[in-house]
């Protein structure tokens, strides 16, 4: 068991209306190798009243109880934030369990685990081991608490302190290497590596993405033609700005450039996220038909994180479907999920897409979607995103070790 557990005392609250039910898993929480306090209780109602006195970090709730049920519980902790993290726990069918914990998701909690009963010791360890390695890494990544302004963006874009780190793109036969995907990090003058997460909303809402997008596209093509002079062929993907596809002049400015560095449209790809195509898809349609007629490919980013169709989907000029992590992380342990990524990428085969799984993190998932066809593979589990001088002696002294271990 891994080390990170010894890290915290970590609160926890089991509801379940089986007295046996409850207090097993009680007993197991209190023999995970880890520093724990544990309340219980044997209804919803009662865990709901508990739970506003003093939240918790994981709630292990079961389903199925009388007077509040499960699903009803869950709710009222995502909307009162009574918890960081559920497990959820039942005896029912997994697809039942699996749609509960696509909920709770999407109510922004982070489940970390969905168990069929009676709960196991290493079940549970593993969805507290997974609890305080996420918090981990949340301490590890995050900066001191900071407001941005919209001229804190601009002075950041003039100083040309945003720049771009990448992550390689694999086949899922051969791990040869295709590309890499181009990710933006700011490099604060105050608060050190700043992530997107901080900062991209902001830009948007002040509506500076557009100026920004455009300096890091001139910063890939740069290294892009770098690149290409010293033989390292790689596909290029940069992540497309919801602003962009309202500018008519992009395709011509991104034309401009890519002559001017002497980079070949067609090892270019535009990623657009499903959110982006859900609106004005009439606008979006006309200029990525111009960026595919210039040559460049197009890819459909995150797909399975929103409710983008095989319809909408059709009247894309798309070559490329990018499965979201949320539809492959431990889709290999989660039969609905599997069943859902088998008809995607049947799909996206169907109108000739080749499909890319994001988030990789586990050598089963790997085999999974190796065994679904699925064409590509990007995740933590063969590399995380890297300053571009990085790549090369990745290419040549990282690559061919993965190479002997997954294949």
């Amino acid at each position: 068991m891994n080390e990170v557990l010894n890290m915290q005392t970590l609160r926890l609250f089991v509801v379940d209306d089986s007295i046996v039910q409850c207090q097993h898993a009680v007993d197991l929480c209190n023999q995970a190798p880890c520093a724990v306090e544990v309340r219980s209780a044997h209804d919803g109602a009662e865990a709901l009243a508990e739970l506003r006195k003093e939240s918790c970090d994981i709630v292990l709730v079961d389903l199925e109880m009388p007077v509040l049920d499960g699903v009803e519980l869950i709710g009222y902790i995502a909307n009162e934030c009574l918890s960081k993290a559920i497990i959820i726990m039942s005896a029912k069918d997994i697809s039942l369990i699996s749609s509960v914990g696509v909920m709770a998701e999407a109510e922004n909690l982070d489940v970390l685990g969905t168990l069929q009963k009676p709960v196991s010791q290493q079940a549970l360890n593993s969805c507290l081991e997974k609890f305080q390695a996420e918090s981990q890494a949340r301490d590890d990544t995050s900066t001191e608490s900071f407001k941005l302004s919209a001229q804190d963006l601009i002075s950041a874009i003039t100083r040309k302190e945003f720049f771009l780190c990448y992550q390689p793109v694999l086949s899922v036969e051969g791990l040869k290497m295709i590309g890499v995907e181009a990710l933006c990090r700011w490099n604060h003058p105050e608060h050190g590596i700043v992530l997107p997460g901080r900062f991209i909303s902001v830009a948007e809402n002040a509506g500076y993405m557009g100026a920004l997008t455009l300096e890091l596209f001139d910063q890939a093509l740069q290294q892009k033609k770098y690149w290409n002079d010293r033989g390292l062929k790689l596909a290029l993907s940069l992540n497309l700005s919801p602003s962009l596809l309202n500018n008519t002049d992009f395709t011509d400015w991104i034309c401009g450039h890519i002559n001017y560095y002497k980079v070949d449209a067609n090892e270019i790809n535009f990623e657009v996220t499903e959110s982006m195509i859900i609106g004005d898809i009439a606008k979006a349609i006309q200029i990525l038909a111009r960026l595919r007629l210039k040559g460049f490919h197009i890819s459909i980013d995150d797909y399975g994180s929103g409710f983008a169709n095989a319809e909408q989907l059709s009247r894309l000029p798309a070559t490329e479907l990018k499965l979201d992590r949320s539809l492959v992380h431990h889709s290999n342990k989660k039969e609905q999920q599997q069943k859902v990524l088998a008809s995607t990428v049947q799909m996206a085969s169907s109108l000739r897409m080749t499909t890319v799984a994001e988030g990789v993190e586990d050598i089963e998932d790997l085999a999974l979607i190796r065994s679904l066809g699925v064409d590509r593979v990007q995740g933590f589990l063969l590399a995380r995103p890297m300053p571009a001088e990085e790549i090369a002696s990745w290419v040549t002294e990282t690559l061919p070790v993965l190479r002997q271990n997954f294949l």
